[in-house]
């Protein structure tokens, strides 16, 4: 028996149909669903926009409660100050009373404060006129006094010296020395000067009045270095011939035959030549000079320890608008 020849198909028409009527449906899917694909980029861009806002408002709220925090804590400082100002205004009245007393305070304290100012300005007044009193007085202090000579104040240019040269200067020879060069040092040329040396060698009973004069008598000169040390060294050989008594009354007579603004009387010890009366040499010394010339008077030595010459010296000076001063040993 012949076998019959069957053909083997895997797919057959309605599978056909099947996977046809399927791509059919995909197709159609895929037409409806194409254009939401194209649009995926703007939907990100969307979606991004939406977080950002997003973001935004979580920002907002977050500062929105934090403003809302410090409101609520200033809401509470604002209750606190409320009640102390409540408080404080029970007390306003003590408060006037304090402040009542502080502007009379102050008051008070301007009044004192003016008071001041008024005695500050009178006070700078009286400082003012005094300095210009002290201003006059250095004026006419200048004006009168040109310098001083051992502290003796005066406003002269020419001068005669009268030195003691009895035999008590020898125990004072170089505080002598040294007093006549502060005398020199201060003079210049337009200062005159000339020395008379006295004394009276002898006996008290049998003496002689000597006068050693430099240059000569009644000349001065003018007070140069040179001149200086040449009146330095008669000085000095002076000093060698000290000897005898002490006639002062002679030495201020021959003083006031040189025509000189000023004498100065150099000694240590009162007059003993003609005798002791040192009253009667101011007398007579005074009566003669009519005051026409100042006579200082300059004690050596130790003469502190004998009052009564200093009263003859300083009485001397006194009446003829002199000063006195003393120099001691060291």
């Amino acid at each position: 028996m012949k076998r019959s020849n069957r053909e083997l198909v895997i797919f057959s028409m309605s599978a056909l149909d099947l996977f046809a009527s399927a791509l059919g449906a995909f197709i159609l899917v895929t037409i409806v669903l194409l254009p939401y694909y194209l649009k995926h980029e703007d939907v990100v861009n969307d979606n991004n926009q939406l977080r950002q806002k997003i973001a935004e408002i979580e920002s907002t709220a977050a500062n929105t409660a934090a403003e809302l925090k410090k409101s609520k804590a200033k809401e509470a400082s604002a209750k606190a100050a409320l009640k102390k100002l409540q408080k404080e205004s029970k007390n306003a009245g003590g408060l006037e009373n304090q402040l009542k007393q502080a502007k009379e305070r102050a008051a008070e304290a301007e009044q004192k404060a003016a008071a001041s100012e008024q005695k500050a300005a009178a006070a700078s007044k009286s400082v003012t006129s005094s300095k210009k009193a002290l201003n006059r007085a250095e004026a006419e202090i200048k004006r009168r006094v040109k310098f001083a000579l051992l502290g003796l104040a005066t406003n002269a240019e020419t001068f005669v010296l009268v030195m003691d040269m009895s035999s008590s200067m020898k125990r004072f020879q170089g505080i002598t020395l040294e007093t006549m060069r502060k005398i020199f040092e201060p003079l210049t040329s337009r200062e005159k000067v000339g020395i008379i040396g006295f004394h009276a060698p002898g006996s008290r009973a049998f003496h002689t009045i000597r006068l050693r004069h430099w240059l000569s008598p009644g000349n001065i000169i003018p007070m140069s270095n040179q001149n200086k040390n040449i009146a330095m060294s008669f000085v000095r050989q002076m000093m060698r011939q000290v000897d005898g008594g002490t006639p002062t009354m002679a030495g201020l007579l021959e003083a006031l035959k040189y025509n000189v603004d000023a004498i100065i009387l150099l000694s240590d010890g009162a007059p003993t030549v003609p005798n002791r009366d040192w009253q009667n040499v101011i007398n007579t010394v005074t009566r003669q000079n009519r005051g026409k010339k100042e006579i200082h008077t300059v004690a050596v030595g130790n003469f502190y320890e004998r009052p009564t010459f200093v009263r003859f010296l300083s009485q001397l000076a006194r009446a003829n608008k002199g000063r006195f001063t003393g120099v001691a040993l060291p």
